[in-house]
């Protein structure tokens, strides 16, 4: 259903970029990788992640604080980039790492021109917020430790 949607914007000359929460109770390691199939197959512009927080007065952290399941009360991890509740599958390490090898094959160079395809008639846009991704994958360092050290632990 999506997919067809998207491919319609394309055909008019909108770009389509794709925002994506990880870090459902029954997401698995494998969502990642059906996140990233999608945006190739789609050939989404950009891809944006964050990370299911349970914030005070939802739902969700009434739920978890109930279980028992908050692992984390330091605020400024709060940023839906962080996982600071105990996951059912995933630990925060997994998150981590997730992340780093999600981010890294969403904007390797082999990915970026493959979604090029898509995103033809505006490649100076779509080339420009594509580096600054890769940049962020593969110069930058992860929040607090470098990408290297996230994927050798």
């Amino acid at each position: 259903m999506y997919e067809q949607q998207i491919r319609t914007l394309q055909r008019h000359g909108v770009s389509v970029a794709g925002a994506f929460m990880f870090g459902f109770e029954r997401d698995t390691k494998e969502t990642w990788d059906r996140v990233y199939h999608f945006a190739r197959r789609t050939g989404l512009m950009m891809l944006n992640t964050g990370i299911l927080t349970p914030f005070p007065g939802t739902p969700f952290y009434e739920r978890i604080v109930a279980e028992g399941r908050i692992v984390d009360r330091d605020w400024e991890h709060y940023t839906g980039s962080n996982l600071v509740w105990r996951h059912p599958a995933l630990s925060k390490e997994d998150f981590d790492v997730l992340d780093v090898v999600f981010r890294r094959r969403v904007y390797s160079l082999r990915s970026i021109a493959w979604r090029l395809r898509a995103n033809w008639r505006h490649p100076l846009l779509y080339l420009v917020m594509n580096y600054t991704h890769w940049w962020r994958a593969y110069i930058r360092d992860t929040p607090g430790r470098p990408a290297f050290e996230v994927l050798s632990a």
